[in-house]
């Protein structure tokens, strides 16, 4: 990797003193090329899109698209018209979700949709509202002591009359990698839809999604280098034809009268109304920061730094970590000893560290775990060694000042 200093440089809020972001996991920081596009755009460039008949307009309409096919190259989708631009991944899945439900005919009561117990709210709730309009049945996928999805029972599960199969790539909470590939060739074989929410994997490794084979593919911009308000959705151009409109308003239609409309062809039918236009540029950026520096080269750090913040905190007898042994990005844990996992957050702010206490949007999650909340530390690109031996050592000494 290029030296880790020049790519910290990158990025002006660490100049900040005394800061140590661990916390990347919820949202990532932003390099200065990319705060330097948003500015620019807004100064120079800024019209709405696809709509005007003037020279801005054709700009912001080739810089918004030329986005699209950079985020549609980063992770390999057969062409630009299969990614569609949200606010966030919580409403690519919501999207996919009413869309679905909408398709007249593609869910029949009793139908299944499948999920893990290891789910973030956002890829629960829809296809929990979801079976209550449409009278469908939610199933979980367990998880074992080591943290890895329990797939003996899988093709049983997807034999019964399941349309739907949702699950993350990379577990916010526990930091396990799924084995998605295989999920997704299973899935197909019994004809079951796959989803996969890639919001805590698509900034930490190379992405693939026609190796893949997923049919749905949701993640965010915020949590990838890129500026929030933005999220995506890769669908396979075949379903995504086929697939109601979520919104109604402008752009998404090719014609309207009194009585009906006709939906535009995709992507506009699922971009109803004027998108976050700079922030989407953004959000090309952001992966052309990625790919400058690579995406391998970004999986070994993150690996690196995650596995070394494993081992310290492992050794700490106060806490228990309960992320996977190969957490991808972070490290969570819970205290013991009668030590509030609040209070200890509460105290590595004071000394700028920024780590994230709560149930990280997976209340579900923690309840099979037996606990109410835990600790998360997170990493990014920009995160050090010595930030790591740092966050660890303070972490000793909040354990004794907190004991008194």
């Amino acid at each position: 990797m290029r030296d880790n200093k020049i790519i910290r440089e990158q990025f002006p809020i660490l100049k900040t003193e005394n800061l140590i972001y661990l916390d990347t996991a919820a949202s990532s920081q932003k390099p200065k090329k990319v705060l330097d596009a948003i500015d620019t755009f807004y100064k120079t460039t800024y019209s709405n899109i696809h709509r005007g008949a003037h020279f801005l307009g054709d700009q912001a309409t080739e810089r918004y698209e030329q986005a699209r096919k950079k985020i549609g190259d980063f992770i390999h989708a057969s062409s630009p018209r299969e990614i569609i631009f949200t606010k966030n991944a919580t409403e690519s899945i919501n999207l996919v979700a009413h869309s679905l439900g909408d398709w007249e005919g593609f869910f029949q009561e009793g139908d299944r949709i499948i999920l893990t117990r290891m789910e973030h709210h956002a890829n629960m709730v829809p296809w929990l509202q979801l079976a209550k309009r449409k009278k469908l049945k939610i199933e979980y996928i367990d998880f074992d002591d080591e943290k890895e999805l329990l797939l003996s029972n899988i093709e049983k599960l997807l034999d019964l009359p399941t349309k739907l199969i949702a699950f993350p790539h990379v577990s916010n909470v526990l930091g396990t990698k799924n084995s998605i590939r295989d999920l997704c060739t299973i899935a197909r074989e019994h004809c079951v839809l796959s989803l996969v929410d890639a919001c805590q994997s698509v900034a930490h490794m190379p992405i693939d999604v026609q190796e893949i084979g997923c049919d749905f593919f949701a993640f965010s911009s915020h949590k990838m280098y890129g500026p929030s308000g933005v999220g995506v959705l890769y669908g396979r151009l075949s379903l995504l034809k086929k697939m109601p409109p979520f919104l109604g308003g402008g752009e998404m239609i090719r014609e309207v009268t009194y009585e009906n409309f006709t939906p535009n062809q995709v992507p506009e039918k699922f971009e109803a109304g004027t998108p976050p236009i700079a922030e989407v540029i953004g959000a090309g950026v952001a992966v052309d920061f990625l790919q400058e520096i690579g995406m391998r080269t970004v999986e070994i750090h993150d690996q690196k730094i995650s596995k070394r913040a494993y081992s310290l905190l492992s050794e700490i007898s106060e806490l228990t970590v309960i992320s996977h042994k190969n957490a991808c990005g972070l490290v969570t844990f819970t205290m013991n000893n009668g030590i509030q996992n609040y209070d200890m957050a509460d105290y590595l702010s004071d000394y700028g560290i920024c780590i994230r206490g709560g149930h990280h949007c997976a209340e579900p999650l923690h309840n099979r775990l037996g606990i109410k909340t835990s600790l998360r530390a997170s990493f990014g690109i920009y995160t050090t060694k010595e930030e790591g031996e740092k966050f660890a050592e303070m972490l000793k000494q909040a354990i004794q000042e907190l004991k008194r």
